[in-house]
Order: C-alpha cells, then sequence, then structure tokens
C-alpha cells in the first residue's frame, strides 16, 4: 500500500480538530495516528519505543535531539524517555493563505520524497511514532532510512538503482517531524528482488532498490 496526498478538485473548507497531536508547523491540522505497534511489532522491525535503549535508542535519542533543536529551537533534556509508534498517520495541510490544500496519509514502509533546499532526496519510512515534548505538547515525527543513488542502471529494465540506509549508516540523521513531508510524490521505487525474497516479504538485507522513472500511480 503507498502513500498518497490527495487534492480536491473542489477547494474544501477545513476547521482544525482536537486530536491531541501538534506540529511546529501551523500549517499541519488534524493530525491522526492509527494502529500503534505492539511490542513484538516493534522488536521484528528492529526499533525500539524507549531513547535509553542501548542499541537503536542512541540513534533515536540523538535523532529527536537534533529534530527539536533544528525544527523547534528546543534544545534542552529531554525528559520523556518513551515513544508511541504507530502503522500510519493522517494530516491536513493548508496553504500560506491558511486554506485547505491536501489531505495526507502515510503509512510504514511507504517511499516519500524530500526537498532539500534545491535538491530532491528520497527515503522509506521506517517508523511513524509520536512523543511528548517537556511542554506536554505531543509531537509527531518520521523515522526514516535514507536512499542513495549509487550511479549503476539495472541493463534489463534501465532502471537507476538505490541503495537503502542500513543500520550502521550513521551519516545523516533519520528523525524528522512530519512538516518534512509535504509535497506530492514523483517517483515511484520497486524493491530488486532477489531469490532471498518471498511473495509476502523482502530479504531486509538486501537493500537495492529500482527507481521506476517511467511509471507513477498515484493511490
Amino acid at each position: 500500500m503507498g502513500w498518497y496526498i490527495t487534492e480536491d478538485l473542489y477547494p474544501e473548507t477545513v476547521s482544525e480538530e482536537g486530536t491531541g497531536i501538534a506540529s511546529e508547523d501551523p500549517r499541519i491540522i488534524n493530525i491522526r495516528v492509527r494502529q500503534q505497534l505492539t511490542n513484538a511489532e516493534i522488536k521484528s522491525s528492529r526499533l525500539t519505543s524507549c531513547l535509553d535503549d542501548n542499541n537503536t535508542g542512541t540513534t533515536l535519542r540523538n535523532g529527536l535531539f537534533t529534530a527539536y533543536s533544528e525544527y523547534m529551537k528546543e534544545r534542552r533534556y529531554i525528559k520523556t524517555r518513551f515513544i508511541k509508534l504507530y502503522r500510519y498517520i493522517r494530516y491536513t495541510l493548508l496553504d500560506d493563505d491558511g486554506e485547505y490544500y491536501v489531505h495526507i496519509k502515510l503509512h510504514i514502509g511507504n517511499m516519500v520524497t524530500i526537498k532539500e533546499e534545491d535538491n530532491e532526496s528520497y527515503a522509506m519510512v521506517r517508523a511513524i511514532f509520536t512523543h511528548k515534548y517537556n511542554n506536554g505538547i505531543v509531537y509527531a515525527f518520521v523515522w526514516i532510512d535514507w536512499l542513495n543513488d549509487i550511479g549503476c542502471t539495472d541493463s534489463l529494465l534501465r532502471c537507476p538503482i538505490f541503495e537503502r540506509q542500513t543500520d550502521s549508516d550513521t551519516r545523516w540523521y533519520r528523525i524528522y517531524p512530519i512538516s518534512m513531508l509535504n509535497d506530492i510524490p514523483k517517483v515511484h521505487f520497486v524493491h530488486a528482488c532477489h531469490s532471498s525474497c518471498s511473495a509476502i516479504s523482502h530479504d531486509n538485507n538486501n537493500v537495492h532498490y529500482f527507481m521506476n522513472k517511467f511509471f507513477y500511480k498515484m493511490v
């Protein structure tokens, strides 16, 4: 199931509803999360819900502190040491005049486009979570794995090959507020399956993906 942003043919009037989840970007309203992950699902996804976990907790702790610092100008010690992880999130994005622009729905495993100044980068959503900051406000975040263009093209499909960021690759931060995901997707990726993949699951050790430059369908 893919992520999507929908734009209505006729503009609609939207009002902010109290969902208990906020964004540092006032254009993002009506944030809702669904299907909280169980402890077993968190473990099988190689994630953690605790900032003090000895393994992935370091990535979470450092990334969350940086997200608060860079996007919310909050640089205090983070008091709440746990997060809540969910399967998907949905929210409404307003334009600069405060009028309805698009509805966004995002699932774990979706490929997304992230604008960085004059460039576009791509990433896979590894986790969606909320965290209560020191001020008592609950914010929504995404935990991503970046996709790196390795400069190769598949000889048969003629599609560029990208490599997903591995757990040991700490060159780029992974934790970002949902305000980073506010554009209509323009690309489509498919896993470069090998014999180790099955019809219902991909081999996580295979980190290669094809960028499908010939087809994109918004779902």
